[in-house]
């Protein structure tokens, strides 16, 4: 099976919770991340990932510095040789920290 682009592997459904209603990834602010980075993906912008960041985190105000901090690190990934297949997705994650750094609302 090929991969898809976007975080396939983190789907909400598959990660937040399974089908017998346990969690296994878990709402961690790397996996909010990554689905944010996904939602980008799959529009084509940031204007999803941010609302979706915005309304799905809990504490968004006190947690935007740290996930500017960890989609600014899986932007990084994009220059290393050895992951080519995370290009895409470090991209997205690039698009949606300058997105997220540059809103207005600053909360």
């Amino acid at each position: 099976m090929g991969r898809q682009s976007g975080c396939p592997e983190i789907k909400r459904t598959q990660y937040f919770v399974d089908g017998a209603g346990a969690t296994s990834f878990g709402p961690t602010l790397v996996h909010y991340a990554l689905f944010a980075t996904s939602k980008t993906i799959e529009t084509d912008g940031p204007r999803d990932g941010l609302t979706w960041l915005s309304t799905e985190v809990k504490d968004y105000a006190s947690s935007r510095a740290r996930i500017m901090e960890i989609l600014e690190y899986l932007a990084t990934l994009r220059h290393h040789a050895s992951l080519p297949h995370w290009r895409k997705d470090a991209e997205a994650a690039a698009i949606l920290a300058g997105a997220l750094r540059n809103r207005r609302d600053n909360v």
